[in-house]
């Protein structure tokens, strides 16, 4: 353990270990949605996402899949003796949350687009009644004369 700032231990497990989680992370993050993406076409994969929205029945799994997940994990972060337990409880806090993440966008962008859509309105309304100084430029208050 290091005792001064100047002091830096590096653990080899620790190195490795970090390293294998990024490389299974990274595998996994691409097997998982390889399947679907093999099976669409070029062109409307690259039409603005359109092929990329749920339908409600794969919501209405993933709301009941992040429940599970985050009813276990509460299970596992408040009966924990063990630090596996406690371990396992914080991934699948995390799992619930971004099985979650879709729908809590979705319900927070609805939530948002009333006010959004009155400072909308404000600022549409202010740029009208503000004084047009001809040209779209403000005055300035020191004029250079032309050389």
């Amino acid at each position: 353990m290091a005792q001064r700032a100047g002091d830096i231990t590096v653990d080899p497990r620790l190195i490795a270990g970090a390293l294998a989680m990024g490389v299974v992370t990274s595998v996994v993050a691409a097997v998982i949605p390889a399947p679907a993406a093999a099976s669409v076409d070029p062109v409307k994969a690259l039409q603005k996402g359109r092929n990329q929205s749920l339908t409600e029945g794969e919501n209405a799994s993933r709301r009941w899949w992040a429940l599970v997940c985050a009813s276990a994990s509460v299970i596992a972060l408040v009966f924990s003796r063990f630090n596996l337990i406690f371990y396992a409880g914080f991934v699948l806090s995390v799992v619930a949350a971004v099985l979650l993440a879709p729908a809590l966008s979705l319900w927070l962008s609805r939530a948002l687009r009333p006010l959004l859509d009155s400072l909308g309105r404000a600022v549409r309304t202010s740029a009208r009644s503000a004084p047009d100084h001809g040209g779209g430029a403000a005055p300035t208050a020191l004029r250079v004369p032309a050389p």
